[in-house]
């Protein structure tokens, strides 16, 4: 039977031209035939060829990975430059924020530091003028001293316009604080277990057995009821609103106010 590598030739052989013998099985290959040294020659090529795919794969995987690596780091120095930069700018926009519109002791201070180095700067090129008269120096000193008022007066109504608005900021605060549900904490039991389960520990001790997480719970007062609607009108008087419901909330704090009859209450209750 034919099988790869080998062809069974089955054609009649014949010894005469009047008779035919029986047929004889020729077998006969059906590919070029390789001697042992050409085979192991075809083999080792093929072996170096392998290893050569092999080796160029590993070089390409090895390649892959250290663009990743690079990218990866190219991305974090430009990210971290990046964040480095904002930092700055938001630094810078902070300092300038607080010498255009101060709101802290700190802030002021900080304005009365520049403003001292700037003076001792003025007046130090003051004294290294040369060639002018005495008259003329403190010409040049009333005028610094001039601007040194200005820029203090300056810093004065600075501080005033800061102290009215932290004032009505801290007013803001409390006012929402007191019209906040008020907020008790308790424990409950963290597993499953009855809270009743104590063992002999906890009952020496006081303390279920079972492990506690603490939790918040909102309860709405009447009193801070009464202090939200109280913070609505306070908020609302100082809101710009329609003619109507600017009324109508006058109305209500008319109403609002006969709680508490006194000399600064009745102007508003009486016409």
């Amino acid at each position: 039977m034919s099988r790869p590598g080998v062809y069974i030739d089955t054609t009649p052989y014949n010894t005469s031209s009047s008779s035919t013998s029986s047929t004889p099985i020729i077998i006969v290959p059906n590919s070029t035939y390789y001697t042992a040294g050409e085979l192991h020659e075809e083999k080792h090529g093929k072996a170096i060829r392998i290893q050569c795919m092999v080796r160029r794969w590993f070089a390409k995987r090895r390649a892959q990975t250290l663009r990743e690596e690079r990218d990866a780091k190219d991305l974090h120095v430009l990210t971290r430059e990046a964040t480095l930069q904002a930092e700055a700018e938001a630094r810078r926009d902070a300092e300038i924020q607080r010498r255009r519109d101060p709101r802290t002791k700190a802030d002021f201070d900080l304005l009365y530091q520049e403003l001292e180095t700037w003076r001792q700067s003025e007046l130090q090129k003051i004294e290294q003028l040369q060639g002018i008269t005495t008259e003329q120096r403190k010409a040049l000193n009333v005028e610094l001293l001039h601007k040194q008022t200005k820029l203090l007066q300056t810093i004065d109504r600075l501080k005033q316009e800061a102290s009215k608005q932290n004032r009505e900021a801290a007013v803001h605060r409390r006012i929402e604080n007191m019209s906040k549900p008020k907020q008790w904490t308790s424990t409950l039991p963290a597993s499953s277990v009855s809270v009743g389960a104590l063992d002999e520990t906890a009952i020496a001790r006081g303390k279920p057995a079972v492990s506690e997480v603490p939790t918040a719970i909102h309860v709405v007062t009447p009193y801070s009821t009464r202090a939200a609607e109280l913070r609505d009108l306070f908020v609302g008087l100082k809101t710009r609103l329609p003619q109507d419901h600017r009324i109508e909330l006058l109305h209500q704090v008319k109403l609002t106010v006969q709680e508490f009859p006194c000399n600064l209450t009745r102007d508003i209750i009486d016409p």
